[in-house]
C-alpha cells in the first residue's frame, strides 16, 4: 500500500518515501531504506541508481551492474511489479534523481561536474557548448563524445576507442538492421561482450514484460512505447576485440581449460574469431552474420528482454553447440549428408546382394567327345 501511495497520493510523497524498503547491490539479504542509501553514497555520486527485474536472482546477474559494482556504486533492486512505477512517480528523493541503469546515456554522475569544469577552464568561449550539454541531458542527446578536455587521459582514450571501433559498430548495425537503433561503445560493461539497453524515453525490459502480460493489451501502443533499442559493445572483451581484427592469422588451439565447459567456451571463441574476422575482409560472409545474430540474441536475453522466436533461438544454440564440438558451423547438415550417402550406399549393396541370392542357376548336361564309361 505504501508503494501504491507513491503513485496515487502525490501530496504525501515526503511522508511515504522514507518508509520504502528495497534490496540493493550492497544489501542483497536485508532491505534498505532510501535514507540509508543516500548516506552511503559517494561524494561524486549525483543520482540514485536502480534496476527493475523480475527477481532478485536476475538483478544480481544483470550485465548492467558490472561497471557500477566495479566503481563501488550501490544500485537499488526493484523486484516487485509495482516498484518501477512507484520510483518513476517519485522522480527524485532529497534532490537526488532516480536513474534507470538499463537505459541509454548512463553517465555515472559526472556530467554536471564536467559542465562546470568546462566553464571554469575555458570561460565564456565554452559557455554555449556547456549550455548545449546541459540541454542535451533532457533530450537524450549525448554530446560528451564530441568534447575532449586537453590533458584528460580518460577522455582521450575514450575518443580513441570510439574511433578504433567505429567501423565495427557500423558493420554490426548494418547486419542487424532494424533490430537496433544504433551500436555504440558501452560505459557500463566490464566482463560481458555486449548488452541491449532501452531508449531514454522508452519502456525498460521489465516494464515491457509487465505490459505484455496485461489482458487486452494494445499491441499498437506496445510497439510505440517499446521505443528504440541500442546495442552497446564492450571494447575490452576478447570477442569484440576479435571481431575488430583487420586480419585473421589462422585457427589457433585453445589453451588448456580447468573444466570441459571452459574448454568448449574457448573453442567457441576461437571459431567465432575465425568466422567474424570476415567483417573487414568479407563483409557479406554468412558465417560472420550468424555470429553477430547470436551475439544479439544472447544480449537480448541477458538484458531481460524476451526473444521474438524462441524456436529460432533454440536452433541457433544447437548450431552453436555443433560448432563448439565440431569446429565449424552447420556440422549437423554435413553429418546428415554423409549419413544419407552412407545409407544410400548401404541400400545399394543390400539390393545387389538380394538380387544375387534370388538368381537361380539351372543345371545343364555336360557331354564330352569320348566317355570311357559308356564303352
Amino acid at each position: 500500500f505504501l508503494k501504491l501511495g507513491c503513485i496515487e497520493d502525490s501530496g504525501n510523497h515526503k511522508r511515504i518515501t522514507p518508509l520504502l524498503r528495497f534490496y540493493t547491490s550492497k544489501s542483497e539479504e536485508e532491505l534498505t531504506s532510501l535514507d540509508e542509501y543516500v548516506e552511503n553514497m559517494g561524494e561524486n555520486q549525483k543520482a540514485i541508481y536502480y534496476l527493475a527485474t523480475d527477481s532478485l536472482k536476475s538483478a544480481k546477474t544483470a550485465p548492467f551492474l558490472e561497471k557500477l559494482v566495479q566503481k563501488d556504486i550501490e544500485v537499488l533492486y526493484l523486484v516487485e511489479p509495482i516498484d518501477e512505477v512507484a520510483i518513476q512517480n517519485l522522480q527524485t528523493y532529497k534532490e537526488k534523481k532516480f536513474v534507470d541503469i538499463s537505459k541509454e546515456d548512463l553517465e555515472l554522475g559526472w556530467c554536471l561536474w564536467f559542465l562546470l569544469f568546462i566553464y571554469w577552464l575555458k570561460g565564456e568561449w565554452y559557455l554555449p557548448l556547456a549550455a548545449l550539454l546541459f540541454i542535451s541531458d533532457g533530450f537524450g542527446v549525448n554530446l560528451m563524445e564530441f568534447v575532449v578536455v586537453p590533458g584528460d587521459e580518460d577522455e582521450v582514450k575514450e575518443r580513441e576507442t570510439k574511433q578504433e571501433f567505429n567501423l565495427l559498430c557500423d558493420w554490426i548495425k548494418q547486419q542487424l538492421g532494424d533490430k537496433v537503433a544504433k551500436v555504440q561503445i558501452s560505459k557500463r560493461l566490464s566482463s560481458s561482450p555486449c548488452v541491449l539497453v532501452s531508449g531514454k524515453f522508452g519502456w525498460s525490459a521489465n516494464m515491457e514484460r509487465l505490459m505484455k502480460a496485461q489482458a487486452l493489451g494494445d499491441t499498437a501502443s506496445l510497439e510505440f512505447m517499446r521505443g528504440r533499442r541500442i546495442l552497446e559493445i564492450n571494447p575490452d572483451h576478447p570477442i569484440i576485440k576479435d571481431l575488430n581484427l583487420k586480419h585473421f592469422l589462422g585457427p589457433q588451439e585453445p589453451k588448456k581449460a580447468q573444466n570441459r565447459m571452459a574448454a568448449l567456451h574457448l573453442t567457441l571463441l576461437v571459431q567465432i574469431t575465425a568466422d567474424c574476422a570476415a567483417c573487414k575482409n568479407a563483409p557479406e560472409s554468412s558465417e560472420a552474420k550468424r555470429a553477430v545474430d547470436l551475439l544479439y540474441d544472447t544480449a537480448l536475453i541477458s538484458s531481460g528482454f524476451s526473444p521474438d522466436s524462441p524456436a529460432e533461438l533454440g536452433n541457433k544454440i544447437y548450431e552453436m553447440m555443433a560448432m563448439a564440438l565440431g569446429g565449424r558451423w552447420g556440422r549437423y547438415e554435413d553429418d546428415d549428408e554423409v549419413e544419407a550417402s552412407e545409407v544410400s550406399a548401404a541400400e545399394t549393396d543390400t539390393s545387389a546382394s538380394e538380387a544375387s541370392e534370388n538368381q537361380v542357376i539351372e543345371p545343364s548336361e555336360v557331354r564330352t567327345e569320348s566317355d570311357p564309361w559308356q564303352d
